[in-house]
């Protein structure tokens, strides 16, 4: 039913995020590796977009601009 298609998109989603943070801390370690200096900011804004995004889609409640 409706639950199953949810969860399903949901799951894609988990998986999506899951990719996009492996890819990301391949980059930055291949980077690392060359001596590229990835700056800490960019990672931040990186994990912290993802982290609400998977934390919202759990239901967890992330304390936010409504309290």
């Amino acid at each position: 039913g409706a639950e199953a298609m949810k969860m399903k998109k949901i799951t894609k989603f988990v998986i999506a995020a899951m990719i996009n943070i492996i890819w990301y801390t391949i980059a930055v370690l291949i980077l690392s590796a060359k001596d590229k200096m990835v700056p800490d900011a960019l990672t931040v804004e990186w994990f912290g977009a993802w982290t609400v995004e998977l934390a919202l889609l759990a239901g967890i409640k992330v304390k936010g601009k409504d309290e």
